[in-house]
């Protein structure tokens, strides 16, 4: 019974197989030299793929070369192939080894595979099954453009479409780990990614001497365009090699760079920055080149059941006040904590109504403010005109020559960043107010008042409130108000039980 030990000690290796028995689609054979057992598919006979039986290619006792390529764990033997054997008999025939390198003229190009020239010979180069690979970088560079050059490592002899395979040299991270080498830019991308968390990717590609290909994240600059541009020379530090991508993964040498001073802003200072990652609790921005700050939710949204990306995109542009700094490292960068003051309106103009009926993140706080926060003058007056100064509960209206008692109350409080829009608003009478911004009562997406539990256990105590629980509140237009505000309003807010 052959071993873990041994099952690689034949692979690669060309002998004749004795055909011992013909199935439909493979046939048993011997191999003569070492006398182990294989296994050759119908497959692996011949190019065309025809229909079997086999038996009408193959008779027992039949010999024909074969290379063995793998361990059969299933049937116990050696999985051998007479295509890979004729293959290996056509590169011989052009002088090239596997493995070995050389370089090759491109001829076409497309993003999944490339014609080349290499020694005379026609050659395939096909991409990974990797989104980004060291192929696809090449290609959106540039490098293989129609008469261009580039190195390559021969693969094997393909004769599916006559043509010799080739690809791209597998780098060796041990020559390189560790050390500090200078790449050139060839290729600069940004996008944002949402996988579980959100952030902004700055992704610079570099290249050693032309082949290795070098993948840098470099979320820590505001511009990398700017800091890095194509063609450009980077300092960097091999990490780690991706075989599946066939990319070294490395760290830019920041001490070598021109960006090696830290521009911290100062404690109480104001700044504008682009959010680069953003989680359910907290988000990071960048105040500088390698200057980080971070905030939590409660600065955003206050004390709230709310997600934080469900407000916030990687991307948006928020400002920001300087708390404290927590980490100065020449090396590593800077971390500093920061208040959310607010994000710039003109990044959420296309938000959509609703979402923008629920939250502005771009209200202005000042002390002494209803909420902490600047309010629309207009509001009170446009809510009440709105609801013909009623309250939206017992329906009531508590006017004395033109001068109306009656409340504009947000749905989302002003003080967790409500909007002064229309459809996050209610006209409520004073004692309504209250007991709505207290949770004793709220309103279904159906507009249907529904009290609280401490409200409905209180008796006649409480008959204020209950005594309009399951009636349809007094909105009259179904659209005027956001769903998204009311629901936020039971998550948040409503005391249920």
């Amino acid at each position: 019974m052959t071993t873990g030990q041994d099952t690689e000690s034949l692979i690669g290796t060309i002998e004749e197989g004795v055909v011992r028995r013909v199935l439909d689609y493979g046939a048993d054979v011997e191999l003569s030299r070492s006398k182990a057992p294989g296994y050759l598919h119908i497959s692996q006979v011949r190019e065309e793929f025809t229909s079997p039986p086999l038996t009408d290619l193959l008779r027992v006792g039949d010999t024909l070369p074969v290379v063995v390529v793998c361990f059969d764990g299933t049937r116990n033997c050696w999985g051998v192939s007479h295509r890979a054997y004729k293959n290996f008999q056509k590169l011989q025939t052009t002088g090239l080894q596997p493995g070995q390198k050389l370089v090759g003229e491109v001829l076409h190009a497309t993003e999944l595979r490339c014609s080349l020239r290499v020694e005379g010979v026609q050659a395939q180069l096909s991409a990974r099954p990797h989104p980004w690979s060291s192929y696809r970088v090449l290609f959106e560079s540039g490098a293989l453009s129609p008469g261009s050059t580039i190195n390559v490592e021969v693969d094997r002899w393909d004769a599916s479409c006559e043509a010799l395979r080739v690809q791209l040299p597998q780098p060796d991270v041990r020559q390189l780990s560790g050390e500090v080498q200078q790449a050139k830019v060839i290729l600069l991308r940004a996008r944002y990614v949402k996988k579980n968390k959100q952030r902004l990717q700055n992704i610079i590609y570099a290249t050693i001497d032309g082949s290795d290909i070098i993948r840098i994240e470099a979320h820590e600059l505001l511009k990398v365009e700017e800091g890095f541009p194509a063609g450009s020379s980077v300092p960097l530090r091999i990490n780690a090699i991706d075989a599946y991508s066939g990319m070294f993964a490395a760290d830019i040498a920041w001490e070598l760079t021109q960006f090696s001073a830290l521009n911290v802003p100062a404690v109480g200072e104001i700044r504008r920055a682009p959010v680069i990652w953003i989680s359910e609790r907290r988000a990071h921005c960048l105040l500088d080149n390698r200057v980080v700050g971070y905030f939590r939710k409660s600065s955003v949204l206050g004390e709230v059941r709310e997600r934080l990306d469900t407000y916030l995109d990687p991307g948006d542009i928020v400002e920001v006040r300087i708390f404290e700094h927590m980490n100065v490292d020449v090396a590593r960068g800077a971390c500093c904590r920061v208040d959310f003051l607010r994000r710039l309106k003109e990044q959420f103009a296309d938000r959509t109504t609703d979402e923008g009926a629920l939250v502005d993140l771009g209200a202005v706080r000042r002390a002494g403010a209803t909420g902490g926060f600047v309010r629309d003058a207009s509001f009170r007056w446009n809510v009440l005109e709105a609801y013909d100064h009623r309250c939206c509960v017992c329906g009531v209206r508590y006017t004395v020559q033109g001068r109306s008692a009656m409340e504009a109350a947000h749905i989302v409080p002003r003080s967790n960043r409500g909007s002064d829009l229309l459809q996050n608003a209610l006209c409520l009478c004073p004692m309504h107010h209250w007991a709505f911004d207290n949770g004793l009562f709220t309103i279904d997406d159906e507009l249907v008042i529904r009290a609280a539990g401490a409200a409905l256990s209180s008796g006649e105590e409480g008959a204020w409130i209950t005594k309009f629980h399951g009636q349809v509140a007094h909105i009259g237009e179904g659209d005027r108000i956001s769903r998204a505000a009311l629901s936020w309003h039971r998550r948040n807010i409503f005391i249920e039980g």
